[in-house]
């Protein structure tokens, strides 16, 4: 199965979710003017899966790390990949030295052609 939420709406959705689901992983694709997140989530009950997506035009977005606290490996691997700020998350480097500001995974990175 498949949602959309908006952007200030996928803390109350994890908050809906945790009870009944599991996050299997957070996943983040660059579409040129906006990041898309697309949160895995494991039905426990029903034995099947849900992808949340989320359209990030900003680059910014609530973190769902303060209620479902395995989120935050996977925020801090997409905001060293592809820029995203996870507010309220603590993002320090997972996959880059400290202080590199390049986005290995977007489209717009210097130097790199875009698709």
């Amino acid at each position: 199965m498949e949602a959309s939420v908006k952007p200030d709406k996928i803390k109350e959705k994890a908050e809906e979710l945790k009870s009944s689901h599991r996050l299997m992983a957070i996943s983040a694709i660059d579409e040129g003017k906006h990041v898309t997140l697309c949160y895995h989530f494991w039905d426990t009950k029903g034995n099947d899966l849900l992808n949340v997506k989320v359209k990030v035009a900003g680059h910014d977005i609530s973190t769902i790390s303060d209620i479902i606290p395995n989120a935050l490996g996977y925020e801090r691997e997409i905001h060293d990949l592809f820029g995203v700020e996870f507010e309220g998350a603590k993002l320090e480097p997972l996959l880059v030295p400290k202080g590199y500001k390049k986005y290995p995974l977007r489209k717009a990175l210097e130097g790199k052609k875009a698709i």
